[in-house]
C-alpha cells in the first residue's frame, strides 16, 4: 500500500490511503450513467488540455493475506484467478489503451500526451513474478508515448520480494520502489495483520537498495490503537536508519467492516484519541524535516528531487488513465471507473461487455473546486487566480469568503500569488476543505 494521491487519500485528512486506483467520488461531481469514459460522441466542443503529462495506473488486486485494517479493493486469490487476471489486464490494455491515449491528445498540438509516470499498485503487485510485471510494462511501452525519464513505480510488500526479483524489476525499467513496511514494531505488525516482521521489512528495503533502486519509498502507519509516541518514534528511527528517499506516514483510519473495526466494537482495542493523533502528526513533521525531508504533502516526505511524480499528478488535478479492476481514470474533466470485482472485471473484458461501473463529468466550477481541494493538500498550495482562469472562472466570486475564514483561523497563509496550507491547515485538512465545499 503506497502513496496514491487523491485516489489514495480522498478528503480524509491524512488517513491511510484507499489504494492508488485514481480518484473516488467528489462532493463536487454530478454523476452520469455508466459508459466507457471519454465518449467521443459527446456534443460539447473539445476543450484545450495542456500537455502537462499523463499518468498510467495499473491495479493488481491480490494479496497473500488481507490485512486487518484493509478495506481496499484487494483480495486473496488462487493461482488460476491471478493468471486469468493477468491475461485480462493485457487484453484491456491492448483493446482500450490506444483509444484512450488518442483521446488524451492536446487539441492545440494534435499530439498524444506523453506518459510521465507509470504506477503499479494494489493490492500487492509483487505477488506476481517480476517476469509477469515486466510483460505488462513492455505492453504499456508498446501502446503509449513514454518519456525517457518517466517515473515507473511499483508497490512491494516484505514477504513477496527477494533481491533477485527486485533486481529483475529494476532491470525492466522500474526506477522507484515503494515498500509497505507499515511499522518496525512486531506487536504492531501483528495487530495490523501483516505477513512480515520488522526485521523482514528492513531486509526487503536493504534488498531493494542492493538491487539498484536509487529512489526508494517506505510506507508507515501511525496513530494505531493504543500506540504511544515513543513507539512511533521507534518506527521512525528505524526507518531513518535505512535512509529512504521518500516516506509516506499515514494516520490509520479504522474502516467499518474490517477485522480491526470489529475489535474496536467489541472493546478489545481503544482507538487513539484526536489529541494523540495530532501530537504524532506534528512530531512526524518536526522529526522528518529536521532529518532533511521536505514535507510536501499531508502524509508525504521526500528528499529534494524525490517527490512521487505520479501522486503529484493526482494532487495537481492532472490527467491519468487507470487499468485493472476498480481503476479510475481522469481526463478533460471526465472521470470513470472500471468494475471493481476481479472476476466481474475479467468477465466483462473478455466477453467485451460494459467495463465502466460509473462515470462523472465535472462542470468548470466543480472542476475548479476539486483542483483547489487537491492542491491544498500540498505544501506548495495553489494559485487561485491562475486556477480560476484556467476554468474561465473568477475565484473571488466563489471562494473569497472561504479564503478569508481560512486565513483568519490560520489554516492558510499567503505567499505571493499562492495560498499555502499551514501545518495547522495540513493537520485539519478536512476543516480546510469544508470551507471551500460549503462556500459555493
Amino acid at each position: 500500500m503506497a502513496a496514491g494521491g487523491y485516489g489514495t487519500e480522498g478528503l480524509n485528512g491524512d488517513a491511510a490511503p484507499k489504494e492508488t486506483q485514481g480518484a473516488p467520488s467528489s462532493p463536487y461531481v454530478r454523476k452520469q450513467p455508466a459508459g466507457r469514459g471519454l465518449d467521443a460522441s459527446r456534443s460539447a466542443p473539445p476543450r484545450r488540455r495542456p500537455a502537462e503529462g499523463l499518468g498510467i495506473y495499473i491495479h493488481f488486486p491480490f494479496c497473500l493475506h488481507k490485512c486487518a485494517y484493509c478495506d481496499f479493493n484487494s483480495e486473496v486469490a488462487d493461482d488460476d484467478l491471478r493468471a486469468l487476471y493477468l491475461r485480462t489486464l493485457k487484453a484491456e490494455l491492448s483493446r482500450d489503451g490506444p483509444t484512450l491515449h488518442r483521446r488524451t491528445e492536446d487539441i492545440s498540438q494534435a499530439a498524444k500526451a506523453r506518459v510521465t509516470s507509470i504506477y503499479l499498485g494494489g493490492g500487492t503487485p509483487t505477488v506476481y513474478e517480476s517476469r509477469e510485471l515486466t510483460e505488462i510494462l513492455a505492453l504499456v511501452r508498446d501502446i503509449f508515448a513514454l518519456d525517457e525519464d518517466a517515473e515507473i513505480s511499483c508497490e512491494a510488500n516484505p514477504g513477496t520480494v527477494t533481491e533477485a526479483s527486485l533486481r529483475e524489476l529494476h532491470q525492466a525499467g522500474v526506477n522507484r520502489i515503494s515498500i509497505g513496511a507499515q511499522s518496525f514494531n512486531d506487536a504492531e505488525l501483528a495487530l495490523l495483520g501483516r505477513i512480515h516482521t520488522a526485521s523482514e521489512a528492513a531486509q526487503a528495503i536493504q534488498a531493494a537498495r542492493a538491487a539498484g533502486f536509487a529512489n526508494l519509498s517506505i510506507d508507515l502507519m501511525r496513530a494505531l490503537p493504543e500506540q504511544s509516541l515513543a513507539q512511533w518514534e521507534h518506527t521512525l528511527d528505524k526507518a531513518l536508519e535505512l535512509a529512504p528517499d521518500h516516506l509516506s506516514c499515514y494516520g490509520l483510519s479504522i474502516e467499518p467492516g474490517t477485522p480491526l473495526a470489529r475489535q474496536v466494537e467489541r472493546g478489545e482495542l481503544v482507538p487513539l484519541d484526536d489529541y494523540g493523533a495530532a501530537e504524532m502528526f506534528i512530531f512526524t513533521h518536526e522529526k522528518l524535516t529536521a532529518a532533511g525531508y521536505e514535507h510536501y504533502e499531508i502524509s508525504n516526505f521526500a528528499h529534494p528531487g524525490k517527490r512521487c511524480h505520479h501522486n503529484l499528478l493526482y494532487w495537481r488535478n492532472k490527467s491519468y488513465l487507470g487499468f485493472g479492476a476498480g481503476a479510475w481514470s481522469y481526463v478533460d474533466r471526465e472521470r470513470f471507473r472500471n468494475i471493481a470485482g476481479p472476476e466481474a472485471y475479467c468477465r466483462m473484458v473478455l466477453e467485451e461487455g460494459e467495463l465502466t461501473a460509473e462515470s462523472e463529468c465535472l462542470e468548470p466550477q466543480a472542476a475548479l473546486g476539486e483542483a483547489v481541494m487537491l492542491g491544498l493538500r500540498l505544501a506548495e498550495g495553489v494559485d487561485l487566480a491562475k486556477l480560476g482562469a484556467g476554468f474561465g472562472l473568477d475565484w473571488r466570486q466563489l471562494y473569497d469568503d472561504a479564503v478569508d475564514k481560512a486565513m483568519a483561523t490560520s489554516l492558510l497563509e499567503a505567499d505571493g500569488e499562492r495560498l499555502r496550507p499551514t501545518l495547522r491547515g495540513m493537520l485539519l485538512n478536512n476543516e480546510l476543505a469544508a470551507l471551500f465545499i460549503y462556500s459555493r
